[in-house]
C-alpha cells in the first residue's frame, strides 16, 4: 500500500503531499511518498514536481496496494501546459515509500 503524509505534519485527512522526481507524469516515472495512512475514500493531495511546480490532485486506493492519482491541469516551470489526467501508482518492491507510475488511469 502506498502511504501519504499530511501537509507539514498535519493528519493525512488535512491533505497530503506527493513528491515526483520529474516535471510531469509518464509511465515509468518515479517519486516518493512519506508515510501516513490513505483513507479508503481518497485524499486531496498536493503533487510537487521536480521543477518546484505544485498541482492539486486526489489519491484513491485500489486493490493490490496500487493508488489511482488524479492530477489537475498545471503548467511546468518552462510554461508547458499539462492537462488533467489520472495515473496508476505502484509502490516499489524495495521501498513502499517510493512509487513507479504503471499506467494511465484515464
Amino acid at each position: 500500500m502506498i502511504r501519504f503524509l499530511g501537509r507539514k505534519g498535519a493528519p493525512a485527512e488535512a491533505g497530503g503531499a506527493v513528491s515526483v522526481a520529474h516535471t510531469h507524469f509518464y509511465v515509468g516515472a518515479t517519486g516518493a511518498l512519506p508515510e501516513a495512512d490513505l483513507p479508503a475514500s481518497g485524499l486531496p493531495v498536493a503533487v510537487e514536481f521536480s521543477d518546484g511546480v505544485v498541482a492539486a490532485g486526489r489519491a484513491i486506493p485500489m486493490a493490490g496496494g496500487r493508488t489511482r492519482l488524479q492530477v489537475e491541469g498545471y503548467r511546468t516551470s518552462r510554461g508547458a501546459r499539462i492537462g488533467p489526467k489520472a495515473w496508476i501508482l505502484e509502490p516499489t518492491p524495495d521501498d513502499p515509500a517510493r512509487f513507479r507510475v504503471r499506467a494511465s488511469g484515464d
